[in-house]
This record gives C-alpha cells, structure tokens and sequence, in this order.
C-alpha cells in the first residue's frame, strides 16, 4: 500500500522554507490500495506512478495475481491503472500489459511507459498504442513543454524525441558513467536528471546550454517548479526538500524532511512521484538485515540484535555501540 498526500504537503514543505509564507491549502492523505486481485507495482518494486498534469488523477503500475472481473491480464503480468484521486476505485488501461515507468504529456491527452523492451505512447482518448523506440534497458521518462519526450532506453544518455526524430539530450561529462531518470520541471523546458559518477549519483540541473550540479542522492529527484523551485530527493531512506533560488541558482542547504522511509529500488529509482500538490510515497520491500560487526580487514566479528528491516544505522563516537532505527 502507497501513501497519498494531496492539497498541500509540498506546499507545506516550501512554506517551512520561507520566513513569511502566504496562507497554505488544507491537506488531506489517502492510501493508494491495489485493485482486487492485484498488488501495487511489479516485482520488488511496490510504486511505479505518475500524477496527471491537473494533479487529479494517478496512473500507477499493478500486477494481476489472480483472475478478476476488471482486468483481463493473466495472473503475474503487470499492467498500468488508471484513478481519480476523488474515486475509491481504478480502473486497469487496456493494452499496457508490461508496463513500467509511466509519464504523462503535460496537455493531459498521451502517456508513455517502457514494455518489452519499447517505448511506447498510449493516446488516453482512443486507446492506441504506438511502438516509437526500442528500449531494452529502460531508466525513465519525462514529456517536456514543447512536447518532446525525454527518456533513457538503457546504459548511456538521455535521448529526445521529437516529431518522431530521436536526438541526444545530454552529454556524459568526464567521470560520468550514465545519464537516468529525467524530470522536467513543470511548465518550462528545463529538466533534472541523474549522473552516475563513481559510485555516486549525482542531482544535475540542465537549463537551455547549461548544466549545474546541485546535490548528490541515493535515487532519482524532482524539481518542483514554483516561485522558488524545490527539489525533492532521498537520502538514508528519508524524502527531502531543499529550495532553490532562481536568480542565484543555488540550494539553501536546508534539507527539510517530507516523508521518512522512502524504499528505493535497486536500480536507484525512489519510490515516490511528486507534482506541486500531490506527493505519492511508498516504503520498500521489507528485507531482513542481519546488524554484523566487522573489524578493519572485512572480518566478521559478532552480530548485534535480531534479524530485523534495520536502517539508518549510526555508529558513536568511540565505535563502541550502534544505533539503527526499524
């Protein structure tokens, strides 16, 4: 089960950031709850979602796991579902079978989403799909202004797409290994991927020309574009908001927890989806952890505490004891 919380959580968050906010919405918070006979997401990843452009529908991904009356997909194949955030109920998108990472166009009218091994466009009014590219390797997908879909089909670049001409977006700068997982910033041209450097994964802002580093995560981020953008990311499993300011470009450097125990997948992608309003949130696939001491060499030394989905986990200062929340 996904947490939704709309009407006013990110605009929460970018008031604590400023010293004289205006007014803030009221906020309300739903559980996203899987169709009958269905569970949320595929494999171990629980949240695969997307929020409408008006910021009143989700379409998130669900797999089937026993035969029901809404859903015509066999048992154990995922496909994409479509909710109102006023509803109870969702309904299933008839030709998605296979789906993941789902973005919408921001006129509201086309959703793409990656399956077997394409890309491919659903026209929400007649139903359509159309094969545009192949993707054997997908890493995310985001529509741009003028729209243009950015998206990465595997290991390399983010590429463009446009008029049916596919294009290079991005360029891997000395020490980057890939480009994933790109967000546009909402109603401009600009957008926010991830360089993956070193072991790192590194937030990059690329406005027209330029591109700017802003910050380092553990998955993907998103800007919020407002009169001071916030960018939202995750670091130890814990969902942050950090203002930018537009004229000097910088972060505030006040990482303002919004939600606590954001799973990420192993592919680095948060399981979360944000627009200015809206915030849907999952934690991850519980997994056992053992807490192990180890000395300098790698060698194990003794276990502390029970099998248990420990995380955070602190040492003091004199190396001594540990602290680990569950």
């Amino acid at each position: 089960m996904a947490a939704v919380s709309a009407l006013g959580l990110l605009y929460a968050t970018i008031q604590h950031l400023r010293e004289q906010p205006p007014p803030a919405p009221a906020t309300f918070r739903l559980s996203l709850t899987a169709p009958p006979g269905t569970e949320l997401g595929a494999g171990d990843e629980p949240l695969d979602a997307v929020i409408s452009p008006d910021q009143r529908e989700i379409v998130f991904v669900a797999t089937t796991t026993r035969s029901n009356t809404s859903s015509q997909v066999p048992p154990g194949q995922a496909q994409l579902w479509r909710r109102r955030l006023d509803a109870e109920l969702a309904e299933p998108i008839a030709g998605t079978e296979g789906a993941r990472l789902p973005a919408w166009k921001q006129t509201g009218n086309v959703l793409s989403f990656f399956a077997a091994a394409q890309l491919k466009l659903l026209d929400l009014k007649s139903g359509a799909v159309t094969v545009v590219a192949d993707a054997p390797a997908p890493a995310g997908a985001t529509w741009l202004r003028d729209g243009s879909l950015l998206f990465v089909p595997g290991p390399g670049v983010v590429r463009r797409l446009l008029d049916g001409q596919v294009t290079d977006a991005t360029r891997l700068a000395s020490g980057d290994a890939a480009h994933v997982y790109p967000l546009a910033i909402a109603p401009s041209q600009d957008f926010v991927y991830i360089a993956v450097r070193d072991g790192r994964r590194v937030v990059r802002l690329h406005q027209g020309d330029n591109e700017t580093d802003v910050g380092t995560t553990t998955a993907h981020a998103a800007f919020i574009a407002s009169d001071r953008d916030t960018l939202l990311f995750v670091k130890d499993e814990a969902l942050l908001a950090d203002e930018r300011d537009i004229e000097t470009g910088r972060l505030a450097g006040r990482d303002v927890p919004v939600a606590l125990r954001i799973g990420v997948t192993s592919a680095g992608r948060g399981l979360f989806a944000a627009s200015a309003n809206v915030l849907v949130h999952s934690r991850a696939v519980e997994r056992p952890r053992q807490l192990t001491w180890l000395n300098l060499e790698g060698n194990r030394l003794g276990t502390v505490a029970d099998v248990g989905d420990y995380w955070q986990v602190r040492l003091s200062t004199d190396d001594s004891r540990v602290a680990a929340t569950t």
